[in-house]
């Protein structure tokens, strides 16, 4: 099995497919352009701990309700030697006698309600900041990858061309040929380095703004 064989294998394993992943490298190189600024709408941890607010606010007021009276109200129809009975209405009320353990159970159910709500607090708190510093980062990758492709890229191409020609003339001898291109070179492979920076932010950026690629 080829080496490109294996790797799609290890990919499809990853996303959890049957079959080996097709990855198309006709494509550019950058993921695309982020659309209006990314917020935490859409973050799942956010998701999860407004989930668990919700869960324990309703589990206090359910341990409020064992406090009330439970009124209970019922109808009977009875008859005598098969003719016409008569109806009875049946009303009870129902008091909880032992207060201490539901007092008990209400405070704690209170406990962990506002336990839940310091920790969305704090998870509101932190992925502010995060994601934060997530936007910083990618606009500075961003700008980096923007010096590339205006200003240094060109002038590697130009080295390359320059020296090639050179070359191709009996100007330069192959050693100073490899000398004069191999700055262009780096220059690319720090492109290709700045290239893969600027989409790790991106990426990062996004899952922390919840976003999920559909496979088209």
């Amino acid at each position: 099995m080829a080496h490109g064989d294996i790797g799609r294998q290890q990919l499809a394993i990853l996303l959890q497919e049957t079959e080996p992943v097709s990855i198309d490298t006709t494509g550019g190189l950058k993921a695309g352009m982020p659309g209006p600024a990314p917020s935490l709408a859409e973050n799942p941890l956010l998701a999860f701990q407004r989930q668990q607010v919700e869960l324990t606010r309703r589990q206090a007021d359910l341990e409020k309700q064992r406090f009330w009276p439970d009124l209970r109200v019922g109808y009977l129809s009875q008859s005598i030697e098969k003719q016409a009975g008569f109806g009875i209405y049946q009303v009870g009320v129902s008091l909880p006698l032992f207060l201490a353990p539901l007092r008990g159970r209400l405070e704690a159910a209170r406990l962990q309600s506002q336990v839940a709500d310091r920790q969305l607090s704090y998870q509101q708190h932190r992925l502010r900041g995060e994601l934060t510093i997530r936007e910083q980062q990618f606009r500075q990758s961003r700008n980096t990858l923007a010096y590339y492709e205006a200003s240094a890229l060109p002038q590697a191409d130009l080295i390359l061309r320059t020296a090639e020609q050179s070359y191709l003339t009996g100007d330069i001898e192959y050693l100073e040929f490899v000398q004069s291109t191999t700055q262009a070179w780096q220059i690319r492979e720090q492109y290709l380095n700045a290239v893969a920076q600027y989409n790790q932010s991106f990426i990062e950026q996004e899952a922390l703004a919840g976003y999920v690629p559909t496979a088209p």
